[in-house]
């Protein structure tokens, strides 16, 4: 199986969904999978000499060793499979993961042979939620950087917003040097909520991760912060309507052993697209004072703090369990006490009655010691 990656290798995304994809493939042994994984470190590397060089890497490579099922994760990947499959792996089935539904309609109709389950980026869901949070907010930032995959985030936002309610004004703070950004961030009013997928390039060439640039984001902000990508959680946003990388990774590795199994493409029945349930951390809670029964019930919480007896609980019941049987054993003790007190005073009371009876008839009393 190969495993083509559109973006660098170390992207939380991609460690992610490899996570699961491995996973879930290492529980078919008998299949005995061979897993390849390749980077196009897209948008650092573009254009058509490196597409070419890097087509030219893969026939050679794998020129031994063809893949039976290969995996084009993310937008890039796929679009460079169907671009150059004929000259790569002509007939070899290709599933894809993590592709947004925007460019999966974009390339629609598929080859037949071509096949997984779409990623829809729920932006409005997650911006209208942030808007039940903090109903005076009137004003959305939405933070985005310089490079190809930055400006496609931003064309995609554009599209979205224009379906949120007509009295939240918009204002897109893309392409700003990193310390620019900060300071805009610093200054927005309380009537503000910012989105940002994050960036591969600030507006001075910088290169980030967009996980390292939403948490710059979230930590120059002075409102609350949200975001598209499951992989931000812990940065320091509050959250999003986010699909998990792990489950879409494990899915991709199901549909791959159906294939290696001898199912044919067009047979598989694929889920119409990835669910996106509302992911938050608990601390940002706390911080922008949202309760915990404003969350909708199948909200997924992380970071949340236990309770003691969540995160003791066998210590609790081993300390409470001490502490009856010291209770048990200092009862006994008192009751001992007790008992040994009220039999000392009998004797004390039977050993005067003798004496008294003894004096009173004139008798001495004798003491035998053997």
């Amino acid at each position: 199986v190969l495993v083509l990656f559109s973006h660098t290798r170390l992207l939380p995304g991609n460690i992610e969904a490899e996570r699961g994809l491995a996973e879930a493939l290492a529980t078919r042994p008998d299949f005995a999978v061979v897993e390849y994984v390749e980077f196009l470190d897209s948008p650092r590397f573009s254009g058509e000499a490196y597409e070419r060089a890097f087509v030219t890497y893969l026939r050679e490579k794998y020129a031994s060793h063809p893949p039976e099922v290969i995996i084009a994760a993310a937008d890039e990947a796929l679009d460079f499979m169907l671009r150059y499959r004929v000259e790569l792996f002509a007939q070899v089935p290709v599933v894809h993961l993590a592709v947004s539904s925007t460019f999966w309609q974009s390339v629609a109709p598929l080859p037949p042979d071509v096949v997984g389950t779409p990623l829809t980026y729920d932006i409005v869901g997650t911006v209208e939620q942030a808007l039940r949070w903090r109903p005076e907010a009137d004003r959305l930032v939405v933070v985005t950087g310089t490079s190809s995959w930055d400006m496609e985030w931003e064309a995609r936002m554009r599209a979205h917003v224009a379906r949120l309610p007509q009295q939240l004004s918009v204002e897109f703070m893309a392409g700003l040097p990193a310390a620019e950004l900060q300071r805009r961030l610093r200054d927005l009013p309380a009537n503000s909520i910012v989105f940002t997928p994050g960036f591969f390039r600030d507006g001075s060439g910088r290169e980030f991760v967009p996980r390292d640039a939403s948490q710059l984001v979230a930590v120059a902000s002075s409102v609350p912060v949200y975001g598209p990508f499951a992989t931000f959680m812990g940065t320091g946003i509050v959250g999003g309507r986010m699909a998990s990388y792990d489950a879409i990774g494990r899915l991709a590795a199901e549909t791959t052993i159906e294939l290696l199994g001898g199912a044919s493409p067009a047979s598989l029945t694929m889920p119409a697209a990835m669910p996106t349930p509302l992911q938050v951390d608990w601390r940002q809670l706390r911080r922008w004072g949202i309760s915990r029964q404003a969350l909708p019930a199948d909200a997924i919480v992380h970071f949340k703090e236990p309770t003691l007896w969540q995160a003791y609980r066998r210590q609790v019941l081993i300390a409470g369990a001490v502490m009856l049987l010291q209770a048990g054993l200092i009862v006994a003790l008192l009751l001992e006490r007790r008992r040994r007190r009220r039999t000392a005073a009998a004797l004390a009371r039977s050993e005067q009655h003798v004496r008294l009876a003894a004096h009173a008839a004139s008798l001495s009393t004798w003491v035998l010691d053997g």
